[in-house]
């Protein structure tokens, strides 16, 4: 079985890679409750929190993390 990595990607769109993650981290790292779409995961409230617009994907608010 393939092992999960995860590639947080901050706003300004650096990148760090992780094996695997704590919900706490995932929570810390959006800036709040997560939810995910499709294999990525954002901050739920991205819009109504007024975060930036991820340079790297800009159809999602704030930092967010690719699920591979």
């Amino acid at each position: 079985m393939k092992k999960k990595q995860y590639i947080f990607i901050s706003v300004n769109g650096n990148r760090t890679y992780k094996n695997s993650l704590s919900l706490k981290e995932m929570q810390k790292f959006v800036g709040g409750y997560i939810e995910k779409v499709g294999n990525i995961y954002c901050n739920e409230d991205g819009i109504s929190l007024n975060l930036k617009r991820n340079n790297i994907y800009p159809e999602f608010y704030g930092n967010i993390i690719i699920e591979q």
